[in-house]
């Protein structure tokens, strides 16, 4: 009898997913995202009216403003988070850093750069991850201030570590970072999904398009395994059948 394959993992469900595409000059404040499994929820900003607009169907996000949104009940289990993201100027008008651009999660809808949990990608080429503003672990990368390059990886909410993370164009070790996020739970009480971009001084900002979290869907047969399991089952009650035939003529 033939082995049956293993059992095929359906598509992740998405819980928030927003692409951007939206008239030049948006702001995301209070705006639904494209798709959201959380009735009600929306974009919040840690201060309304600054810089978090949409440019080119892109999120053109500054002045270490963070932009949040509610995970709602999805704060548990594991999370899958993706985004495309890129920097802007390394330094500001005051010779400041930009601090490049975040993707992870925050304790509030009003949270700031300083209350992130998660990944941050600087200009000058460092991927970190980060608590509460709090550098954990450093992975140098490259520089990243042109095209937006796609950033991912998973979170256990359970304890708080990370893993599988993904960036287009980077061969790095990630080792380190994820080490570091399985020393505490630092991702405990942040219920918000969350990205912040820019630096303390003007024109300083990042850019984030298709942002996106889900949570993998449990493992479905293929339909090849389900023919094979009904084959099976078929072959064994004519068994029985022939069995119960030979009993009766006995």
């Amino acid at each position: 009898m033939p082995i049956a394959a293993a059992p095929e993992r359906a598509d992740a469900a998405v819980i928030i997913s927003e692409d951007f595409n939206r008239a030049n000059g948006t702001s995301m404040a209070g705006l639904t995202p494209d798709i959201a499994d959380l009735p009600g929820s929306t974009f919040a900003l840690e201060v309304t009216g600054w810089t978090a607009t949409t440019q080119s169907n892109q999120l053109q996000i500054g002045a270490d403003i963070a932009m949040n949104i509610s995970l709602g009940s999805y704060n548990t289990g594991i999370l899958q988070l993706s985004a495309l993201v890129s920097t802007g100027n390394t330094v500001g008008a005051d010779s400041q850093l930009n601090r490049g651009v975040g993707l992870g999660l925050n304790s509030s809808a009003t949270g700031a750069w300083n209350s992130f949990t998660g990944l941050r990608l600087t200009p000058a080429g460092d991927l970190i991850f980060e608590e509460n503003g709090v550098n954990k672990a450093t992975v140098s990368v490259g520089t990243y201030s042109g095209t937006p390059q796609a950033l991912s990886y998973s979170l256990n909410e359970a304890t708080g570590a990370i893993s599988n993370i993904s960036l287009a164009g980077s061969a790095a070790d990630f080792s380190s970072l994820i080490a570091a996020s399985t020393v505490a739970n630092y991702f405990g009480s942040n219920d918000y999904l969350s990205v912040f971009g820019g630096g303390s001084a003007g024109g300083q900002f990042a850019l984030v398009d298709n942002l996106s979290i889900s949570s993998p869907a449990a493992p479905v047969p293929e339909p090849a395994t389900l023919s094979m399991v009904g084959v099976g089952l078929a072959g064994f009650l004519m068994l029985r059948r022939r069995r119960a035939g030979v009993q009766r003529g006995a």
